[in-house]
């Protein structure tokens, strides 16, 4: 896992330990209860009258999206125009028949533009639904798979939140749809002002200001990507903020950890022999010389750089 501050450069081969967690795949069987619940009609084509609509999804996803198999765009527009979908995230947004009744999303022929419509609903269930299918949407696009988004969308963990970790119900509280159940603790620690500084702010380097603060990081692991999610405290203990990395699940699994140390190694002796190793955007090389080599052994290895496309890496 790779925590950025900035364009600060990270060390070529430097990765954490290995990490065993107790993980299967989360099947996912949604139960609405008291008999049906409405949804809103999906349409092919634009109602002719409405009270307002709003853009849920265009021809295509942006260029910020983490490319994987499971999220085309063909796949996500006919998630979200899946009536299953819409049916869950009425019943976990707590709306009413009669609110639902006036919503219908329709996809453009023309464009493949995805839009929702009020037409007789009220602005709470347009506002609840539109929002929902966005935040999907974007979910898709950063890589999350289908089954993990069903459960953000239907996730309700936040509002019963009980267990003792004060930092965990700050990420949730930050990310409400993260399934709580998914989250794990990996890693905390401390810093100094010197090896990390408020957003925006210079370094302290007065006499006497060298205090020390705390720092926790979560993740998430969601088919052949695991989500970072890293919180930092002030020195008298409040919190800051959060940051968020991507990397390959890989990374922290423990039984590929000698397999990962192993090319490693190898890449770092090739790039030594080769005189790249340590200079200018030598990480990149590292990167492209250790996805080489994983996928001669058949491993299809996504670096920091094409997961986090939004980040830059020096």
């Amino acid at each position: 896992m790779y925590a950025v501050r900035g364009n600060r450069r990270a060390r070529p081969g430097a990765y954490p330990a290995g990490l065993s967690f107790d993980w299967q795949h989360l099947a996912l069987a949604f139960v609405l209860i008291g008999g049906s619940v409405a949804s809103a009609q999906v349409v092919t084509n634009p109602p002719a009258k409405w009270i307002s609509n709003s853009f849920i999804m265009g021809r295509s996803l942006d260029i910020s999206r983490v490319e994987l198999p499971h999220n085309s765009p063909e796949a996500v527009r006919a998630e979200i125009l899946d009536p299953a979908l819409l049916q869950a995230i009425a019943a976990a947004s707590e709306l009413s028949t009669q609110e639902i009744n006036g919503l219908k999303l329709a996809k453009n022929p023309e464009n493949s533009l995805v839009e929702l419509y009020q037409v007789d609903a009220g602005l709470r269930a347009f506002n609840v639904m539109g929002d929902r299918l966005r935040a999907y949407v974007d979910g898709r696009k950063e890589g999350h798979t289908r089954e993990y988004m069903f459960a953000a969308m239907t996730n309700r963990s936040i509002l019963h939140l009980s267990q003792p970790d004060t930092d965990l119900q700050i990420l949730l509280l930050a990310h409400p749809m993260i399934p709580e159940a998914l989250v794990k603790k990996y890693a905390s620690g401390t810093h100094t002002n010197r090896a990390v500084r408020a957003r925006g702010q210079p370094y302290d380097e007065s006499p006497g200001t060298n205090t020390i603060s705390r720092w926790t990081a979560y993740c998430v692991i969601d088919g052949p990507v695991a989500w970072g999610y890293y919180l930092y405290f002030n020195p008298d203990g409040s919190y800051d903020h959060l940051e968020e990395v991507k990397c390959d699940a890989r990374e922290l699994d423990a039984n590929s950890a000698p397999m990962l140390k192993a090319v490693d190694a190898q890449v770092e002796a090739q790039m030594k022999r080769e005189q790249t190793y340590g200079r200018s955007g030598s990480l990149h090389t590292f990167w492209r010389l250790r996805k080489q080599r994983l996928k001669e052994r058949g491993i299809d290895w996504r670096s920091p750089a094409e997961l986090n496309p939004n980040i830059r890496y020096e």
